[in-house]
């Protein structure tokens, strides 16, 4: 093993250690250009995995595919696939991640939700599973974990709150259990064509994580996001553009220390028209 890898190797145990003390997440399409705040008004497949409210018109289904890499380091890159339908008041999304590569270190991620939607108000839970690979003579290591989110959506603003690892998840025997996550989500509707969208995340141990964002409906077609987010401090730019069914999404954050991230998302969708300049009814 070269000393690159053994270095990677040891950053990849760290990154066991330390960051995976919070949930099992999966990353979302708007994570860097908004904070991992959530537009309840328009929400994609990754975002209903985060947060389960349901805030998809009926009839309506979106698949989306993306890439992230975090912190310029190429070999924990990471590729996830997410799909999400409404049927009446329910809906459900699922999707894969893969972060890393097989020769090194390898995390995989499943995750799954469904909501029920009434009215102007939403009630889901979620699943998850995660396997976790390292070279050398590191067995596979997995855990899943349980959460649930509930929403109000009216016309002019959005309230969603999440709990993650309620079953306090350990990736191997003997290791320290995760803390439940808790978080909540506000959004505010501007003029039809903006919108601010806020998160405050707690833990047990951690410092509460705020995060402020912000949606502008540039045209019909192009939409432009930005978001602030504290411990880790970062800022977030993004841009969307859609072409009849399909959609591109580029976003990107930095780190004071770490330095720059992005994620680049295509995605595709059927049933009713979805449009930043309209509000849809969720009815």
């Amino acid at each position: 093993m070269t000393m690159r890898n053994v270095l990677l190797t040891m950053l990849a145990i760290c990154l066991l250690c330390v960051g995976h003390a919070g949930a099992l997440d999966f990353t979302t399409s708007r994570d860097l250009g908004q904070a991992r705040t959530v537009t309840f008004h328009y929400s994609t497949p990754s975002e209903l995995l985060q947060l389960p409210t349901g805030s998809m018109p009926d009839r309506r289904w979106d698949i989306e595919a993306g890439f992230t890499r975090q912190y310029e380091l190429s070999d924990f890159d990471q590729f996830f696939i997410a799909g999400a339908y409404r049927y009446g008041p329910v809906t459900a999304a699922l999707g894969l991640a893969q972060q890393g590569s097989a020769d090194l270190y390898r995390e995989q991620l499943v995750k799954f939700s469904i909501a029920y939607y009434y009215r102007h108000f939403s009630l889901g839970a979620s699943m998850s599973g995660e396997q976790v690979d390292i070279t050398g003579d590191y067995h596979q290591l997995r855990s899943h974990a349980f959460g649930f989110g509930a929403g109000y959506r009216s016309d002019r603003f959005s309230v969603g709150f999440s709990a993650d690892n309620l079953n306090k998840p350990t990736l191997y025997n003997g290791a320290v259990p995760r803390n439940p996550i808790y978080a909540t989500y506000l959004e505010l509707l501007g003029h039809r064509s903006f919108s601010f969208t806020g998160r405050i995340t707690w833990e047990e141990t951690e410092e509460v994580q705020l995060a402020l964002g912000q949606r502008i409906a540039l045209a019909e077609s192009t939409s432009f996001t930005w978001g602030v987010g504290t411990n880790p401090v970062e800022y977030g730019v993004g841009i969307e553009f859609r072409f009849g069914r399909h959609v591109f999404s580029y976003a990107a954050s930095y780190h004071p220390t770490l330095g720059l991230s992005f994620t680049v998302t295509l995605g595709t969708g059927g049933g009713p028209k979805l449009s930043d300049a309209t509000d849809e009814t969720f009815d």
